[in-house]
């Protein structure tokens, strides 16, 4: 076998098992970011001490779902303060990684920033990508493939998490998108927090292109422009879209039908008869209670 050969299997092989192929896509970027990596992995982790690699998994959201601060410590005879020392310098590594310019240049990292930037539904990644994501939380040995790769998406995103949507499809998020910090539903807060960046006190009208553009540069993937701009509309309730344009509604209009109903006819010039229909499919609202507000107007 010729090694130009043998270099076209690795590639294959690192696209189609990409977490047990890592080292092929560490020998693809710089000695300088190969070796960043490396001693992140090493600080984070802190081989052959189980309570680190806990702490580890805790931070890189991979570990069991009830892993907390409190049960490391019961679990290991620490004080939780001792864990939550722990957890902070983990954290700073990765904050350091996330600003590290060799780690920006790695081609890992690059790809990943232009194909899913800091919002993707990861049903929209290509196939290899998705295995990336979606590995499983493990308790194997510190390091396994898929804790390198957690650590390495820390180069692209501050705080990435996997999460689910009404539907049960997954997302990858950057936690750092979320200006409004909610808990309870963070793809739904991420989508407010995105609303609020496009429309701050005055609900907005885009074009289909301006408001594709205008995602792409708050960070969502390219891929995923069209999933966002529908699940603004399903799941927040802040974006109506006809005839090549986009209607962003403010905090303060996405909380009053009668206005949502306003807007959609006057800034969008939607026929009255055509209201309710579109505000109930888009906006996931009763139709009687949008032919209510229109009788009204």
């Amino acid at each position: 076998m010729s090694g130009r050969q043998f270099e076209v299997d690795e590639l294959v092989a690192a696209f189609e098992e990409p977490l047990r192929n890592l080292d092929v896509w560490g020998r693809l970027g710089s000695a300088e970011a190969t070796e960043r990596l490396r001693r992140a992995v090493d600080a984070i982790g802190a081989a052959e001490d189980l309570k680190n690699e806990e702490t580890a998994r805790l931070v890189l959201d991979r570990g069991p779902a009830d892993l907390t601060v409190s049960k490391i410590a019961l679990r290991h005879d620490i004080k939780p303060s001792a864990v939550s020392q722990r957890k902070s310098r983990i954290e700073q590594v990765l904050a350091d990684l996330h600003s590290d310019e060799a780690m920006k240049g790695h081609p890992l990292v690059r790809l990943w920033s232009e194909r899913a930037g800091r919002l993707v539904k990861v049903g929209d990644l290509p196939p290899w990508m998705q295995r990336c994501v979606v590995a499983e939380p493990t308790t194997a040995k510190w390091p396994s493939g898929d804790d390198v790769f957690w650590v390495m998406l820390h180069a692209v995103m501050r705080q990435p998490r996997l999460v689910f949507d009404h539907a049960g499809s997954p997302w990858l998020i950057d936690f750092a998108l979320d200006e409004r910090s909610g808990t309870k539903d963070r793809l739904a807060s991420v989508l407010q927090s995105l609303a609020d960046r496009l429309a701050e006190s005055e609900s907005r009208v885009y074009s289909d292109a301006e408001l594709r553009d205008e995602l792409k540069r708050l960070g969502v993937s390219p891929l995923s422009v069209g999933a966002v701009i529908t699940a603004m509309g399903y799941l927040v309730q802040r974006s109506v879209a006809a005839s090549e344009r986009v209607l962003i509604l403010s905090n303060d209009d996405a909380k009053n039908l009668r206005r949502v109903v306003s807007r959609v006819m006057g800034d969008l010039g939607v026929a009255r008869a055509d209201v309710p229909h579109l505000i109930a499919e888009q906006l996931n609202r009763h139709p009687k209670s949008v032919a209510n507000e229109l009788s009204r107007l």
